[in-house]
């Protein structure tokens, strides 16, 4: 299981390749905050952030990952968010 399916609603679901990538998409935004330990809220602010980007038909790795890191913005700890 991918750590971002964990973040996935009960009535959502999505291919392999598209669960893969917005697993991708969710890692590359968690990596881009940096070495700073961040809260539980964050990861779980970008990971529905990116679900519900994902939901609305997004598929690219790049976009789901700043629509990821938009939402995190107001939680961010120590990390210079892009």
């Amino acid at each position: 299981m991918s750590p971002i399916e964990r973040f996935f609603p009960g009535t959502v679901s999505f291919d392999p390749d598209a669960t893969r990538t917005l697993g991708s998409a969710f890692d590359k935004a968690c990596a881009l905050l940096g070495k700073h330990p961040q809260p539980t809220a964050v990861r779980v602010a970008i990971a529905k952030s990116i679900v519900e980007a994902a939901k609305r038909g997004e598929r690219d790795t790049d976009r789901l990952c700043d629509a990821g890191l938009a939402a995190a913005q107001g939680y961010v700890v120590g990390a210079k968010v892009a």
